[in-house]
């Protein structure tokens, strides 16, 4: 901001100072070489002026990618543990990232849900696998084959600086197993 305002005086006082010294036959000679010399200086600098503040530098991340381990293992009847395999980024520094994940079964009438998360996720581009436990929310769960959703957000400074986030959500077929 600072250097914009900078930048903008002194094109102002350079402007006035020009506009004074045009009005003199003696003074107009050397400003139409200079004239020329600006007019090259500017043209040459044209193309990248007129791009869009951030259009050229800024990276497009790679999707958040998530695969959900086939089995979950019931710990008791309303605890369970699996994995997820998550790759995000890649960032230079991470902000914020982390992970929800929500088994459900069908229960009789009913159906169960456990819940859990991942609180931070490293982001770096590669697949990484995360161990997770989902807690039942109500009725407790069985051996049988349940469905495991799983959204992912994430955060940080990207290669090109600039500060980027992310999300993604993947919904998969999950065995519970004792």
């Amino acid at each position: 901001m600072r250097a914009c305002l900078v930048v903008t005086t002194t094109l102002a006082i350079a402007t006035v100072s020009a506009l004074a010294a045009s009005a003199s036959p003696a003074g107009s000679t050397p400003l139409m070489a200079l004239r020329s010399d600006v007019t090259r200086a500017v043209a040459s600098v044209r193309p990248a002026a007129a791009a869009p503040v951030g259009a050229a530098a800024t990276e497009f991340l790679p999707p958040i990618v998530i695969t959900v381990g086939r089995d979950v293992t019931l710990q008791d009847k309303l605890t369970m543990t699996g994995t997820v395999t998550i790759s995000c980024g890649p960032f230079l520094s991470t902000s914020f990232s982390g992970a929800f994940i929500q088994i459900t079964e069908p229960a009789g009438h009913t159906v169960a849900h456990a819940s859990g998360s991942i609180p931070a996720l490293i982001c770096d581009g590669a697949p990484h696998s995360f161990a997770f436990t989902a807690t039942a929310n109500d009725v407790p769960f069985h051996p049988s084959t349940g469905q495991a959703q799983v959204f992912a957000s994430a955060c940080g400074t990207a290669s090109d600086f600039t500060f980027q986030c992310e999300s993604g959500q993947t919904t998969a077929s999950v065995s519970i197993k004792m």
